[in-house]
């Protein structure tokens, strides 16, 4: 199961340059396990992890640097946990 992120005006990596699109596609596995998990968890470019109030999802973008993109740790959970009652972990 996939979880795509569209992201529209991200700051771009070249000052001056206008705001652009980005779609980021990770697994729902590692959304889910990076929500319970206060260090980053991925072995890839992309990588999440909780804080006390956020979760972060990090990727190396196409220049290599770090973008990170912060949600609410709530709504991330609640999307998670509504994805997997409607599918289930392993039964994709």
């Amino acid at each position: 199961f996939a979880v795509i992120i569209d992201i529209h005006g991200h700051r771009p990596a070249t000052p001056g340059a206008a705001g652009g699109h980005t779609t980021w596609t990770i697994g729902r596995d590692l959304l889910a396990d990076g929500l319970r998990s206060m260090v980053p968890m991925g072995e890839g470019a992309v990588q999440v992890q909780a804080t006390s109030v956020l979760t972060e999802v990090s990727r190396i973008d196409e220049t290599g640097q770090l973008v990170v993109l912060r949600l609410p740790w709530w709504n991330t959970r609640e999307f998670v946990r509504l994805s997997q009652a409607a599918v289930p972990r392993g039964q994709e």
